[in-house]
């Protein structure tokens, strides 16, 4: 409801990202796919923009959620274990861990970054709320 003054919706996947199915055009795909299209659906008629969060999943699988998440609307995402997971696996070897989240880590950002550019939906923040706020605590009642 607008009262809660929501500006962003932080989401996961509607299915484990493990069991995503390659976006090809069989049942299965449009399947699942459909199931992220109703999230994209959700989040457009609130008018309110949306990003996909890791959840925890591998990277790869993480790129393959966000090409559903991306093609159902989305409009970025949120990403730490996805990132980091493989890396920190080595903990407490401080230079194997910096070693691998630059390579794989970076690796990984750079593909979601490639796919974010060529299918990312772009949003742009509605200040105007702000105009009438006056004290603190007021931001929620402007959306009201």
């Amino acid at each position: 409801q607008p009262k809660y003054g929501i500006d962003l919706f932080k989401l996961e996947s509607p299915l484990p990202g493990a069991t995503l199915p390659a976006r090809d055009g069989s049942p299965a795909h449009l399947k699942a796919q459909a199931l992220f299209d109703e999230m994209g659906r959700i989040c457009k008629t609130a008018g309110i923009p949306w990003v996909m969060l890791s959840a925890g999943v591998a990277p790869k699988q993480f790129v393959r959620v966000m090409e559903y998440a991306y093609a159902a609307g989305a409009n970025g995402f949120l990403a730490g274990r996805a990132i980091w997971w493989e890396a920190m696996q080595h903990f407490p070897d401080l230079a194997k861990c910096s070693a691998l989240l630059r390579q794989q880590g970076g690796a990984t950002l750079a593909e979601l970054e490639e796919l974010t550019k060529r299918a990312g939906h772009t949003w742009q923040a509605d200040y105007t709320a702000f105009d009438t706020l006056k004290a603190e605590g007021e931001l929620c009642a402007a959306y009201a």
